[in-house]
């Protein structure tokens, strides 16, 4: 899983570093620990998100990894799949990794713009979900012509679109 990956336990912190550093292995180690808890993986995706914000010394000192926090939350929007505010959070995520971290091969990896894709096509009725989806394909460079297909159609991609 993500989470095994990215929280580096074995990392020593200095001493006035240990709070940002054991909030960000909280936070992984709660999403590893409680994979079908949608809304604890919602905000743990949000909070994540929030640290590539961070100045560098803080993201340094609190051994955040945006990489790795795409990678966790791509797996919370495979795992919850129907959830509407994961998924918003989710691509509102992605998103901000691209545009703040430049992390566009991340996010495409392991079938990203596909991810992107089909939770556009589930979510099709949400106009918030479709703005940040858009972001990340715009962002991933997708044809700017690429819209979800009605439900329950197909052309062969497997209802994901063109």
């Amino acid at each position: 899983s993500a989470v095994m990956a990215c929280c580096r336990f074995g990392h020593k912190p200095k001493t006035e570093d240990l709070s940002l550093f054991y909030m960000r292995c909280r936070i992984e180690d709660g999403m590893g620990r409680h994979i079908d808890h949608e809304l604890l993986q919602t905000k743990s995706i949000r909070a994540l998100a929030s640290g590539v914000l961070w100045p560098d010394d803080v993201q340094r000192k609190a051994g955040y990894s945006a990489k790795c926090s795409v990678a966790l939350t791509k797996e919370a929007m495979v795992r919850h799949w129907s959830g509407e505010e994961l998924q918003i959070a989710g691509l509102e995520a992605l998103s901000r990794y691209i545009e703040r971290a430049n992390l566009r091969a991340d996010v495409a990896e392991g079938g990203g713009e596909g991810l992107v894709k089909a939770v556009m096509t589930r979510h099709q009725g949400v106009t918030k979900l479709q703005r940040f989806g858009r972001l990340v394909l715009d962002g991933l460079g997708v044809d700017k012509a690429w819209k979800p297909l009605a439900a329950g159609l197909t052309n062969g991609t497997n209802g994901v679109g063109k």
